[in-house]
């Protein structure tokens, strides 16, 4: 699973977190991690504003445009998610026509006005160690689709994580946070494994997306006899896209 050039989508399990109600570009993902920007949180600062701080004389027309509170990591370093064919100043491709910067001659093109017209600037970024981001996508904290130009650079910041939800044709207004929390659970494709025996019964929960699982947890059985209030509970939890048995 490699998810640079997708957008991350909040779950319901992360509201009241620095993520909550957040939709992330995801910039870089390897096996060492992986990186991204919050595309819809504005701050109060303008473009203006920050690149006149910085010595520069930009445009007028950047009044409008506000700088994004990119990450909970490095806020004093700026970021620069640029749509152009050409690049401007040390830049890093993310997807096509797309880059990552964070040279200042990427700012002083975009104050002069020689700089790209579509582009986002971002204090701090989001990160991920080995694995970590992988561990939360299987908890259900996020959900993921492939980034489109249109949203990241022309759907306003309050509109940018309903659109990307209808990209998978959700509509996050009118999702319950339990039945977000089952959706996504049937979308990233949970697989459970029983495994029937006289005294107990063995339970694994696998994530094909991660190819994850689990460890194995086990439900008592009543005079040899499976608890099936239990099971079908579980089932409904997770309302997995298969179910494998073993006798």
């Amino acid at each position: 699973m490699n998810l640079k050039n997708h957008f991350l989508m909040a779950m319901p399990d992360l509201s009241g977190d620095y993520f909550g109600n957040t939709l992330t570009y995801i910039c870089e993902h390897n096996d060492e991690g992986a990186m991204g920007i919050v595309i819809n949180r504005p701050t109060d600062v303008s473009v203006l504003e920050l690149l006149a701080k910085l010595n520069m004389k930009p445009e007028r027309r950047w009044v409008e445009q506000l700088v994004l509170d990119g990450g909970p990591v490095a806020q004093d370093r700026g970021f620069v998610l640029y749509r152009s064919v050409e690049e401007f100043g040390t830049s890093v491709e993310v997807a096509e026509n797309i880059h990552l910067s964070t040279a200042m001659e990427t700012l002083t093109g975009i104050a002069s006005g020689d700089g790209p017209e579509n582009f986002l600037i971002a204090l701090g970024y989001a990160g991920w160690s080995e694995g970590q981001l992988e561990s939360e996508i299987s908890r259900n904290s996020w959900l993921t689709v492939e980034a489109t130009p249109e949203i990241l650079f022309e759907t306003p910041s309050e509109a940018k994580l309903q659109t990307a939800a209808k990209l998978l044709g959700i509509d996050f207004s009118l999702i319950a946070s339990t039945a977000r929390t089952r959706l996504n659970m049937a979308i990233n494709g949970y697989v459970l494994g029983f495994d029937f025996g006289l005294k107990f019964i063995g339970l694994a929960v696998g994530q094909t997306i991660t190819k994850t699982a689990g460890g194995l947890t086990t439900i008592k059985a009543r005079n040899g006899k499976p608890e099936w209030t239990e099971i079908t509970a579980i089932i409904q939890e997770y309302n997995p896209a298969a179910i494998i048995v073993g006798l």
